[in-house]
């Protein structure tokens, strides 16, 4: 058995950790003490969000755990992260530390909510020649934004995401740690955004610098003509790009010939970093934070200043502040929306970490 530099108190706690893996049962953490409770069907729990990452040879499976918590860190956390035992038959996969590849080999790990937009974890795979892998993916609980784990294969130079699929490899040599596979742990690097048949105000908060038509490629066959603020026009079907480049402080009418859906890769931006220059008279406005919100909240300044006179969403729901038509109740990512102001002024969102 490894041995670990924990203070003393902690030392039989990462023993009973390490043998979570072995026994089979679930981890459920609690501030400031870890503590375990048995996998019992349908009592089981998880009370922090974590992936169980499994291998699979053909005749046996194998896993190691990653759990996230807010006071964890990307070192060693004592009493958290719990160490690997010697496996004598050779096979099997534990993670190692993202900042220390060359050291143990843990079966739990505990690492925090992503404050970057990702982090690499080296893989400690041990498996004999010919083997065939088949890595796979457990993903439970509610992780605060949307995450993505990507398997990295440096060697075959594959990358696969597997919150949808497996990945399966035939070895040539002998596996004996890390150097080949990585988790690849991303903060939402894409939106998803569902377009409907006919007319809909589309926005993103993907910052994708990248031009209208490759964006849309991959719906190009579903989307009749998209219309920016200045009338300039994008043609699929003419394969005619009046637009351009897609700005993330703008929204845009699109007409579709069917529904589709549209996936948008890129830099997520901070909504309360972007400022959106209104003008007096109609404006398209983009809605960028990543959780819907009251439409009375997010344009509280504009009606304290008797700014705004009216706004539409797609489907035709009507805001009108002075006559008391709200039947448009709130603003959704993915969304554009219509408004008409007395007078120019600068908006800003709130942080995605803010609450209206």
């Amino acid at each position: 058995m490894k041995c670990f530099d924990f203070a003393k108190k902690t030392n039989f706690l990462t023993v009973v950790l390490a043998l979570i893996i072995i026994l089979d049962v679930s981890v459920v953490f609690s501030q400031g003490k870890p503590f375990i409770q048995e996998l019992t069907g349908s009592n089981s729990s998880f009370a922090y969000p974590e992936i169980k990452l499994r291998l699979n040879n053909g005749s046996q499976t194998k896993s190691t755990r990653i759990a996230y918590l807010e006071w964890a860190t990307i070192d060693l956390d004592p009493g958290y992260d719990a160490g690997a035992f010697p496996d004598f038959a050779n096979f099997a996969i534990h993670s190692r530390l993202p900042n220390f590849a060359d050291g143990l080999d843990f079966t739990i790990q505990a690492l925090p909510i992503l404050d970057d937009d990702y982090y690499s974890i080296p893989l400690s795979v041990y498996a004999n020649q010919g083997s065939n892998l088949t890595f796979s993916a457990i993903i439970s609980g509610d992780f605060p934004t949307q995450v993505y784990f990507y398997l990295e294969d440096v060697l075959a130079n594959q990358v696969v995401d597997l919150n949808v699929e497996d990945y399966e490899l035939d070895i040539s040599t002998d596996m004996n740690g890390t150097g080949r596979f990585y988790l690849n742990v991303v903060k939402e690097m894409r939106q998803e955004v569902a377009i409907p048949e006919g007319w809909f105000y589309y926005s993103s908060y993907m910052n994708s610098n990248f031009p209208i038509s490759e964006v849309f490629s991959t719906i190009h066959n579903s989307v009749h003509y998209v219309k920016d603020f200045n009338g300039e026009i994008y043609f699929p079907s003419w394969n005619y790009d009046g637009i351009g480049e897609i700005k993330v402080d703008e929204s845009y009418m699109i007409k579709s010939n069917e529904e589709s859906f549209l996936e948008v890769f890129g830099d997520k931006v901070s909504p309360d970093s972007v400022a959106i220059n209104l003008v007096s008279g109609w404006n398209f406005v983009p809605y960028l934070r990543d959780s819907p919100a009251n439409i009375e909240d997010v344009f509280s300044e504009l009606i304290e200043n008797n700014n705004l006179i009216i706004a539409k969403d797609y489907h035709g729901g009507i805001w009108m502040p002075d006559y008391s038509i709200d039947n448009l109740d709130s603003l959704y990512p993915g969304q554009g929306y219509i408004i008409k102001l007395n007078e120019p002024h600068e908006f800003y969102f709130l942080s995605n970490h803010d609450e209206y």
